[in-house]
């Protein structure tokens, strides 16, 4: 007992002389520029297109991140899948799979899916994602 008294007295006088903190500090948002290797059609195969995403917050959720970006990338002399007022719905990880769901304003051709679902594939590949399984979301329904 006399020895738990001790350290509650040290560790006052710690706190009073302002060797130790009573609650963390947060970091705060501070602007920061990500890299970031999206996966683009050229010439019928995919390459990697180094793009910088200007992140407002401390917040750091890069396979989100990467996703919105491919989703809505236009980088000359590339040609993106996803169509145009693509929009990221959902995410889900687990363990190595991912599942992504996607809202579109068009409908899209079964090749133009699997495109999708590579682009992605490759993309999330940097973050340890496997596998993907696209789920797509048509003018607001499933």
């Amino acid at each position: 007992m006399k020895q738990i008294l001790l350290i509650v007295i040290d560790t006052i006088e710690k706190i009073k002389q302002k060797q130790m903190e009573l609650a963390p500090e947060w970091a705060e948002n501070q602007e920061t520029v990500e890299k970031y290797f999206l996966y683009l059609l050229k010439d019928g195969k995919f390459l990697p297109v180094e793009v910088a995403y200007t992140n407002r917050t401390s917040i750091k959720a890069p396979r989100i991140t990467a996703i919105t970006l491919l989703v809505q990338a236009a980088v000359e002399g590339y040609t993106n899948p996803f169509p145009p007022g693509t929009t990221l719905e959902l995410v889900q990880f687990r363990d190595t799979a991912g599942i992504i769901t996607l809202k579109l304003i068009t409908d899209v051709a079964q090749a133009t899916l699997e495109s999708m679902k590579e682009a992605l594939q490759q993309t999330l590949s940097q973050y340890g994602v496997e596998q993907v399984e696209l789920v797509l979301q048509n003018h607001g329904h499933q």
